[in-house]
């Protein structure tokens, strides 16, 4: 099946997934403006250490050469600096919180 087809469907899981619909809104732009391909994986985590040192989920496809990049909104976590190389954020995040008074 096609990966691509329900991220860009924009009535699919309306109002979630924003962070990875932006993410491969940008990438797409930049694979047509610089002229390559990509091919595209799902995984289930983003990327937790075993103890033989590899990793599960996306730190541990791109660490086996499985995938040159991985494109979500994975935290920056000090292990994973020793595996991974990060880039900037492509977006802002702000919390808000609201409170119902008692």
């Amino acid at each position: 099946s096609n990966l691509l087809e329900p991220l860009l469907d924009r009535s699919f899981a309306a109002g979630s997934d924003m962070v990875r619909r932006y993410g491969l809104s940008l990438f797409l732009h930049m694979a047509e403006y610089y002229n390559y391909t990509m091919s595209y994986v799902l995984t289930d985590a983003w990327g937790d250490p075993f103890g033989n040192g590899s990793w599960s989920g996306m730190v541990g496809q791109v660490q086996r050469g499985e995938a040159e990049f991985g494109l979500a909104p994975a935290k920056y976590i000090t292990p994973r600096y020793v595996v991974i190389d990060y880039v900037t954020s492509l977006h802002i995040v702000r919390g808000c919180f609201t409170f119902l008074q008692p």
